[in-house]
């Protein structure tokens, strides 16, 4: 066992990030705790910094990296993407050591963290983007009793390419994405679950799975415009029913936006101004 001791570590360009790893005092996984990929969103900074202080001098299998902040760039602007070049450090994963600020970055969390765990708890919130439901994303079937420890709706996350979790599970081991709060503030209640949750985790403890499980249809902007919703989170949609509207700047309807198919809302955009291929509206069909 091993108390909490936070260092600071520099990545690509000289910006730093507190890091800390705890020792269980047993073999077992190492686990990686992140949060922030994006810079606007404040509860999972939070949850890993009380599990921490949880943790810290308690007995449990395996070792803990803590990584509160990993896009200190972002964070320290209060916006999604690195401002430097304006990259989504969540699409560009295990990086490039050459490319722009971004993947390097990306490159070097992979191989100076990532490449040390077993297990990945990524946390994300909605920031002042979206609005999600809170969802405890995995994978593989075998990672849901552990999804399950969170309380939230159970999502399969989908495939993505260059995401941390999804990267993570292709070469590493289990891997889970949680999406906390919204509104670019802190949820008290929301951080509060998570950060208990991760302690259990951590202490080897898993979940029955009880309800649905969703998969995720996402709406996307085939136009640029201004939008706006006309659905709310845990909306349960029939296929037809309209879950937004967009609009030209000078105000002239574009569309309706319909959804495809029926399910339940998961998250849906909540800044007014979108371009093509934005998402819009994220629909969860039980599986």
């Amino acid at each position: 066992m091993s108390d909490a001791a936070w260092r600071q570590e520099r990545g690509p360009g000289g910006a730093a990030t507190p890091v800390c790893e705890i020792d269980g005092g047993s073999p077992g996984p190492t686990w990686l705790l992140s949060a922030a990929i994006h810079g606007d969103e404040y509860e999972g900074p939070e949850a890993i910094r009380r599990a921490v202080r949880e943790l810290s001098g308690m007995k449990f299998p395996g070792r803990v990296i803590a990584l509160p902040v990993a896009n200190p760039m972002a964070y320290a602007a209060g916006v999604r993407c690195t401002p430097e070049d304006r990259g989504n450090l969540n699409r560009v994963f295990p990086g490039d050591a050459n490319g722009s600020v971004t993947p390097q970055w990306a490159d070097w969390l992979w191989r100076t963290f990532a490449a040390r765990a077993d297990r990945l708890i990524d946390l994300h919130a909605g920031g002042a983007f979206f609005e999600f439901d809170p969802v405890a994303g995995f994978y593989e079937d075998v990672d849901a009793p552990m999804a399950a420890v969170f309380g939230f709706t159970l999502w399969r996350a989908p495939p993505t390419p260059g995401v941390f979790s999804h990267e993570f599970r292709q070469r590493r081991g289990s891997a889970f994405g949680l999406e906390l709060g919204f509104g670019g503030t802190r949820d008290e209640k929301l951080t509060d679950t998570a950060h208990r949750a991760i302690v259990r985790l951590v202490r080897g403890e898993t979940a029955p799975v009880h309800g649905p499980i969703y998969s995720n249809h996402d709406i996307s902007a085939l136009h640029g415009g201004e939008w706006s919703s006309r659905c709310r989170r845990g909306q349960e949609i029939k296929k037809g029913d309209v879950v937004g509207v967009m609009h030209r700047l000078d105000g002239t309807l574009i569309s309706e936006i319909r959804s495809p198919i029926a399910g339940r809302v998961l998250a849906f955009r909540r800044v007014a101004s979108a371009q093509p291929g934005d998402l819009l509206v994220g629909i969860g069909v039980p599986e």
